[in-house]
């Protein structure tokens, strides 16, 4: 159901933009052809992906948030924009988002610096894939997540520079980190002794990242 006054938008081309308050349907695949954005939320708009991908975007990406809020609901992807991102976020934006899998971007999900020179946006995920992009699986302010996979990204796979929070966390084959974050605890769950200790010995000598890159699965708790 939709909020009292929201309308659904069918989307079947590229360059769409969801007004503020409304929700967009994507009807089928949209292939871009490297010459727009795929589809633009303004605030507090959603995305609803019904299982279709967003491929060859350009412009500001895949998906485009531009202000206070926006939620992508999945399942669905974004793929094959080499030099855009999958989805991008302007200076505070919160993005709700789940079942999405952003494969073959420049970052999975990047975000816009504010003035102090950091990126002051959050994540809440659930379901999220972030898999062989030319740079980081995620850049963002916070980070909050249950079930997320980041592999093969060319550089790190979640920085998160306020706080990450995660469960069931899967970083694999990401060359700079794992996940780079600021506000590191505690870790709990498969293995959580070994991974603690390193942990704590990176928060001792101020370093602000850590690599989780073992063949199995991981269970993470960043509280």
């Amino acid at each position: 159901l939709l909020a009292a006054g929201a309308w659904a938008l069918d989307i079947t081309t590229c360059g769409v933009i969801v007004p503020p308050g409304d929700e967009g349907v994507l009807l089928n695949d949209l292939d871009c052809a490297g010459a727009t954005t795929g589809v633009t939320l303004e605030r507090q708009a959603s995305l609803k992906l019904n299982g279709h991908t967003i491929s060859h975007a350009r412009g500001e990406g895949g998906i485009h948030c531009t202000e206070r809020r926006c939620t992508v609901i999945g399942p669905g992807a974004v793929a094959d924009c080499s030099s855009v991102d999958g989805a991008f976020l302007e200076q505070g934006v919160r993005m709700v988002v789940g079942g999405l899998t952003v494969d073959r971007c420049r970052n999975g999900i990047n975000s816009a610096f504010d003035p102090d020179g950091t990126p002051h946006t959050r994540v809440l995920a659930t379901d999220l894939a972030l898999r062989v992009n030319t740079a980081d699986g995620a850049l963002i302010g916070r980070f909050v997540g249950r079930g997320i996979a980041v592999s093969g990204n060319s550089a790190s796979g979640i920085t998160a520079t306020r706080r990450l929070v995660a469960d069931n966390l899967v970083a694999i084959n990401n060359p700079t980190a794992g996940v780079v974050s600021s506000r590191v605890k505690k870790i709990s769950g498969q293995d959580s002794l070994a991974i603690h200790k390193a942990v704590l010995k990176l928060r001792k000598e101020n370093a602000h990242q850590f690599e989780i890159n073992l063949p199995l699965l991981k269970r993470l708790l960043i509280t």
